[in-house]
């Protein structure tokens, strides 16, 4: 036998190899749980990652999508508007032709109801110059007729015996 070591006897020579291989293995073990958790974290970082990539993606899709709608809806606004003021626009000549057609027509019966009742007027006049002329020519007649009485009385008077 020899002389005992500093750790230990030739014994404890054979079991510290055996508990060094059995710590190797641990240490191992460790290292490979400590590789797989690493591993794992950087997975679900990568995962993690492309999950926010994607994520904005379909955001900036969404946001692109909603700005093309929004611009659809702005172009169609205008395009309503433009063609509201058109109509307007029609409606406002139609209304000033009706109120130039309707002040025309107006003018035209006043005209007309003038000019009938110019024309009764002068119907009136004409038919009142011809009352008084055949009322004068009837007093004139009567005149006559008096004067000629008078005359054949007197005439009648004058020959009686």
């Amino acid at each position: 036998m020899g002389m005992p070591h500093a750790w230990g006897t030739e014994a404890g020579n054979q079991q510290e190899p055996r508990q060094s291989e059995e710590v190797e293995d641990s240490l191992a073990e460790a290292q490979r749980q400590q590789l797989q958790t690493q591993l794992l974290q950087q997975e679900l970082q990568d995962r993690a990652v492309r999950d926010q990539e994607q994520d904005a993606a379909c955001l900036q899709q969404e946001v692109a999508v909603l700005h093309l709608s929004l611009e659809a809806a702005r172009r169609e606004r205008e395009a309503a508007k433009q063609h509201l003021d058109a109509l307007l626009q029609g409606h406002g000549q139609e209304m000033q032709a009706w109120r130039q057609h309707l002040q025309q027509v107006l003018q035209d019966q006043q005209r007309r109801g003038e000019e009938r009742a110019e024309a009764l007027k002068q119907r009136y006049q004409a038919l009142l110059q011809e009352v008084l002329r055949d009322a004068v020519e009837l007093s004139m007649h009567n005149q006559q007729l008096r004067e000629a009485r008078r005359h054949s009385s007197a005439d009648a008077t004058t020959q009686t015996p």
